[in-house]
């Protein structure tokens, strides 16, 4: 049976995609923040869905959507950067002529108030 790890199952494209991959006969290891947005999702979709809290921290996420902003050009957001730092921690661990696929649905736009941007200036181009 096909597995995949989604993160951000708690509402959104995320929850979308756990319902679509069970629907399919997929395992779904679902990444949510909260222990009781698990237990919904696997009263909802069944045994199929493994709710997996996640093990990177808010720093973790920032200081990875930092990265990819600077090492990559894509601006994205706080749950982005956890999203590519779990990614990351999969593939590290993952055999060999694995496929690992993190999507980043959302921008850093709505995070400039935020942690995120802390220490970036007006009219600074340094971070």
């Amino acid at each position: 049976m096909p597995t995949a790890l989604v993160t951000g199952t708690s509402t959104g494209i995320g929850a979308a995609c756990v319902a679509r991959l069970t629907a399919a006969g997929w395992d779904v290891y679902a990444g949510v923040r909260r222990a009781e947005d698990g237990d919904r999702l696997r009263r909802t979709y069944g045994e199929h869905v493994r709710p997996a809290p996640p093990e990177v921290t808010d720093a973790q996420a920032i200081s990875t959507a930092r990265d990819v902003a600077h090492k990559e050009g894509i601006f994205c957001g706080i749950s982005a950067g956890a999203t590519v730092a779990a990614a990351l921690a999969v593939a590290a661990k993952a055999p060999e002529g694995s496929v690992i696929l993190a999507m980043l649905p959302d921008t850093g736009e709505r995070y400039l108030s935020t942690a995120l941007f802390e220490g970036v200036t007006t009219g600074s181009d340094t971070v």
